[in-house]
């Protein structure tokens, strides 16, 4: 049976373990304590497949955490980011529930809500690009959009922004006020039959 021949602290409070004479992993305290990791102890195939996956799934929570400090991301956002440090989907699937289960980030259904309630002054497109590049999908993007943005609402909006630009608006002349409108509207992403509609008020 193999044996671990060394355990190294390393200078990041980690520790190398060494299997045989040969580096095996690199893992925190917590876990050489939590498995009673000694030099010269006997170590299974089994357990090294447990320790290693525990390990895996402390870590890429820790990350998941550290991007989250940053700022408010999807799921699809934080599962892309853990891909890149693992093709382990059991242990990404679990990482993910268990941000959701501490409330540490939303469905990308209420993510989308929460953008939208908050960007009031935007229009369809803007969130369309915003989720869109967040790595929601597209199906899903427009069936949230869709759902909000009915009747007056993204002319609601539109009114919201022009108001915030009021004074900046108001000393122009009628032909270069419309031509700022227009653009503004189109730099937030309104639609054109929005824009249309502002502009004949």
């Amino acid at each position: 049976m193999p044996v671990i021949t060394e355990i190294r602290q390393n200078r990041n409070q980690r520790y190398s373990v060494y299997v045989d004479d040969q580096f095996l992993f690199n893992v925190s305290k917590e876990i050489i304590l939590r498995y009673s990791l000694h030099k010269d102890d006997s170590i299974n195939q089994d357990k090294i497949d447990e320790i290693q996956k525990e390990s895996l799934s402390k870590d890429l929570f820790a990350y998941a955490l550290r991007l989250l400090s940053f700022q408010n991301r999807t799921i699809s956002e934080i599962i892309k980011r853990l891909e890149t440090r693992t093709a382990c989907r059991d242990v990404i699937d679990e990482i993910v529930e268990k941000l959701k289960n501490y409330n540490y980030i939303d469905s990308d259904d209420r993510y989308m809500e929460k953008v939208i309630e908050a960007k009031a002054g935007y229009g369809y497109y803007y969130f369309f690009q915003k989720f869109y590049i967040k790595g929601i999908l597209k199906n899903i993007i427009r069936a949230k959009l869709d759902s909000y943005f009915i009747g007056e609402k993204e002319a609601e909006y539109a009114q919201i922004c022009l108001e915030k630009h009021k004074k900046k608006l108001g000393n122009l002349k009628n032909i270069e006020k419309k031509r700022k409108i227009a653009s503004l509207l189109k730099s937030r992403g309104f639609s054109d039959n929005i824009i249309f509609e502002k502009l004949g008020e």
